[in-house]
């Protein structure tokens, strides 16, 4: 897994890898253990009002680091996610609707990534 970090810009990105087998929490060890190696990118700086630039980002991130994806492909990877976080205000009581622009979903396609968008309440 920590050759994965490495192919990616040193500094430009900030990222973690929790490896498979270890503990979730050093301090609350009942927490359990990861079943999966996990590597964590952040790919945009945006804040979660500011969803369109989350998208513009990780459409930059997956065109900038094609190598990265083609190496993690030759692995046994069991998850691949692209998590977008949009901040929800408690007083909207109508359906919310989130677009993601074909060229992201394809991106994602191409690397066999899923999309994901988290919503947070303020």
């Amino acid at each position: 897994m920590d050759a994965f970090a490495i192919r990616l810009p040193e500094g430009k990105y900030d990222m973690s890898i929790s490896r498979k087998g270890e503990n979730r929490s050093l301090t609350r060890p009942e927490r359990g253990k990861f079943e999966e190696s996990i590597l964590t990118v952040t790919v945009s700086d945006a804040k979660m009002d500011a969803f369109d630039q989350q998208k513009k980002d990780a459409i930059r991130f997956l065109q900038d680091n094609e190598t990265f994806f083609t190496i993690l492909n030759g692995f046994d990877t069991e998850i691949k996610v692209l998590d977008l976080g949009v901040r929800m205000k408690e007083d909207i009581t109508f359906t919310k609707t989130f677009f993601f622009p074909a060229e992201l979903v394809a991106l994602c396609g191409k690397h066999n990534i899923g999309l994901e968008l988290s919503q947070y309440q303020e």
